[in-house]
């Protein structure tokens, strides 16, 4: 659950100050489109608790609500480097956030949702990570600081080296270690996307690849050292490639 919903959030980055009743209001826009009143309601939920109930880790907010009415578990990541404003309680000053994380899903499935609110927890507590998500050029690298260092690697493709092999192929005929997703490619100039079955991997091609432990040691094992296999970056910043 946590690598996919990581993977497949939607990613809002603020180009300057705002309130945290004005962000939610744009994320339930954003989860509930078409103006059927859902946003509505939604924005109600998030916001009618006190503020002193939502979680709030160094300058990260988790908003969180389960709702009958929805049949799936759905992220959506903020960042706001003007910064966030929220109110807190009376008589206390406002805190200003970086980043806000909202979940949203069904009422059936509550208990895997703390779970993952328990992972961003931890993570936002960690002493790197304000700088990490700030500093992340792109979506991808932005998703990458929440993903668990065990869960994924990024393999940089080169015709010099053995990840030369898949360059040309489309996904679907990489032939890469059951239990190995590749979750994101950003190719050389820059640009990153999710990939599909017939995605066409290019020389340079950065993969963001995730799976179990034992998945990944396969793709490290099946393509050999020096495949360009790097621990993925949580400072959105190059990392030494383990490649001799």
């Amino acid at each position: 659950l946590l690598e996919g919903l990581i993977v497949d959030a939607a990613v809002v980055d603020l180009t300057g100050p705002a309130t945290f009743s004005a962000v939610v209001a744009q994320v339930c826009e954003r989860l509930c489109p078409g103006g059927t009143g859902a946003a509505e309601a939604l924005q109600r939920v998030l916001l009618e608790r006190p503020s002193e109930t939502i979680p709030v880790i160094g300058q990260t907010a988790l908003a969180h609500a389960s709702l009958s009415g929805l049949d799936t578990t759905r992220l959506v990541l903020v960042r706001g480097q003007s910064g966030i404003t929220m109110v807190g309680p009376a008589g206390s000053p406002p805190t200003t956030l970086v980043a806000v994380a909202v979940l949203v899903g069904p009422a059936a499935d509550v208990a895997r949702q703390l779970r993952v609110l328990a992972h961003f927890g931890r993570r936002a507590a960690e002493v790197d990570f304000h700088a990490a998500w700030c500093e992340a050029r792109t979506s991808t690298d932005l998703k990458a600081v929440l993903l668990r260092d065990d869960r994924y690697l990024n393999l940089r493709l080169r015709a010099s080296e053995r990840s030369g092999a898949l360059i040309g192929r489309v996904l679907r005929e990489a032939a890469l270690p059951k239990g190995v997703i590749i979750a994101f490619v950003q190719r050389a100039e820059g640009v990153a996307y999710v990939p599909g079955a017939d995605t066409e991997l290019r020389e340079g091609d950065r993969l963001t690849a995730i799976g179990d432990p034992d998945a990944l040691r396969a793709l490290r094992d099946q393509f050999g050292p020096d495949l360009g296999l790097q621990r993925a970056p949580v400072d959105g910043a190059s990392t030494e490639e383990l490649a001799p």
